[in-house]
């Protein structure tokens, strides 16, 4: 199996009162991001930790209330996993539980293509789904342009990292950019879709580090359709199905995600290369995912 050793770390698997708790406990919050590989990381955090893991669907209010996380972690005391599409960030800090956020960012025109295949098949009356299903992509991507309707192929990664709780029709400023990557600088546990394996291995780094001891080895989950090879190919599709007025209307409206993302991308792979045997770590990974599949 492809994994660290744990570190000897004691915690009471109960909640406590602070005032006793010499060791907060440590809880893994994985942010899920829309259509960024986050059903393999929840299906990763499922394989190890079974019923302590919690996909919790209670949007509205974790999307208010900045500290109803702790809420849930109070009323299900033998939770150590749990996995949100609309955590708050960042998680407040807490006397009681030591928060590990997890959060997978994705080329955002890369991620439009893998939204609307999605929604297309998606059994759901949303208005995402049902438009899919009746729209090319050229007219999806339209009308997902549109300041009425939810922005989530418009800077939708900026929004998450800094405030999910944002009126769709507020265009994100470079303010909030800023505050993206202070965010991106202190959390070790940010990763890429595109550099899956190199996140997971940096993953599995820092939580060698803790009282856990996980198997990051996996099988993708929910993947939408075959890709062409490369990016410049993948780009060159979607531009010629969104015609070029489009296609430059959707890259303008999601300039500081693109922003993000390469910082992003170029820290995920500085963070590897500093791995003591990385090269080998990723290779580990990648016999123990065959050897899964």
């Amino acid at each position: 199996m492809f994994r660290f050793a744990k570190a000897s770390i004691n915690t009471n698997p109960e909640f406590l009162d602070s005032s006793v708790l010499l060791v907060k406990k440590t809880i893994i919050a994985h942010a899920h991001i829309f259509k960024n590989a986050g059903t393999t990381i929840d299906w990763i955090l499922e394989r190890n930790f079974g019923s302590g893991f919690q996909d919790d669907r209670d949007d509205t209010r974790m999307r208010k209330e900045r500290e109803y996380i702790f809420e849930v972690l109070k009323a299900k005391p033998k939770l150590r996993a749990l996995s949100s599409h609309s955590l708050r960030l960042p998680v407040p800090s807490s006397d009681v539980w030591d928060v590990h956020t997890i959060v997978m960012l994705r080329d955002p025109m890369l991620r439009v293509r893998s939204v609307y295949d999605f929604e297309r098949k998606q059994v759901a009356d949303t208005p995402g789904a049902q438009n899919a299903k009746r729209m090319n992509i050229a007219e999806y991507v339209a009308w997902r342009l549109q300041d009425d309707v939810a922005p989530t192929i418009r800077n939708m990664q900026i929004r998450y990292l800094t405030s999910n709780s944002m009126p769709q029709r507020f265009s994100p400023t470079s303010e909030y950019l800023e505050e993206a990557i202070s965010f991106v600088e202190k959390n070790p546990l940010i990763g890429v879709v595109e550099l899956f394996d190199e996140s997971v291995v940096l993953f599995s780094e820092h939580f060698s580090k803790t009282e856990f001891e996980i198997d990051f080895s996996y099988q993708k989950q929910n993947v939408s359709r075959a890709r062409a090879v490369s990016r410049e190919e993948r780009l060159a599709e979607l531009e010629s199905d969104l015609g070029a007025e489009l296609y430059a209307r959707l890259m303008s409206a999601n300039e500081l995600d693109m922003q993000l993302y390469e910082f992003t991308k170029a820290a995920v792979v500085k963070r590897f290369e500093l791995v003591d045997g990385a090269d080998q770590k990723l290779d580990d990974l990648r016999s123990a995912c065959r050897a899964l599949a």
